[in-house]
């Protein structure tokens, strides 16, 4: 359970400094039993999906249509966090909407004005499929050292972001470099994931 608890912990410094725009206040738990539905895009995050477990429940607005939802792997030969973001689309002061593509860019400076040492290896254009729906994202993949199950590693990350109905949904994913394991759970999960998913080879490691 404290490696859980860890997991949870890397996923919420994660959300509150690296969405763009985020400037509310505190974090904000949010506690539920059974499946949580997002209020404003009716997405659906029930306790378990498949092996990955629901670990925590974050609000980032007032409002409560910025929030994340933390679900963590837990075996032996493999820990992967994955944390599944929903928010609106970014609107500037002029009123005019950030296309999907400038708000990827703004994503990945994020993560690399956080983690001084994060190195991009690719990034690219994906498709990510909804029911019978095709909807349009991006995908990018990182390495770099930070904090990961109590001790300092080299860990691999993985960004996507897509648009779903005016709603920004963003994954990050998270695991050590050492567990090659973790690379084919994080995989299969990507092309079941029930808010959009990706089965193109490209979305993960396994195209390098």
């Amino acid at each position: 359970m404290k490696t859980v608890r860890h997991l949870v912990v890397l996923a919420a410094l994660l959300a509150a400094t690296s969405c763009p725009g985020f400037s509310g206040p505190a974090l904000t738990p949010i506690r539920v039993t059974g499946t949580y539905e997002h209020p404003g895009s009716a997405l659906r995050f029930p306790e378990a999906v498949g092996s990955f477990r629901r670990a925590d429940i974050t609000q980032f607005d007032r409002s409560g249509e910025n929030i994340g939802v933390a679900y963590n792997y837990e075996e032996p030969d493999a820990s992967v966090a994955f944390t599944v973001y929903v928010r609106r689309q970014i609107v500037a002061e002029s009123g005019e909407v950030a296309s999907l593509g400038r708000q990827f860019v703004l994503e990945r400076d994020a993560i690399r004005q956080y983690h001084g040492n994060a190195s991009e290896d690719w990034s690219l254009e994906v498709e990510f499929l909804d029911s019978d729906r095709t909807l349009p994202g991006y995908a990018a993949g990182f390495h770099y050292s930070q904090p990961f199950n109590f001790s300092n590693q080299d860990v691999i990350s993985f960004l996507y972001l897509f648009d779903r109905d005016g709603w920004v949904v963003k994954y990050r994913v998270t695991y050590a470099e050492r567990q090659s394991s973790a690379e084919h759970v994080f995989a299969d999960f990507l092309k079941v994931a029930p808010w959009g998913r990706c089965t193109d080879y490209r979305c993960t490691w396994e195209r390098l």
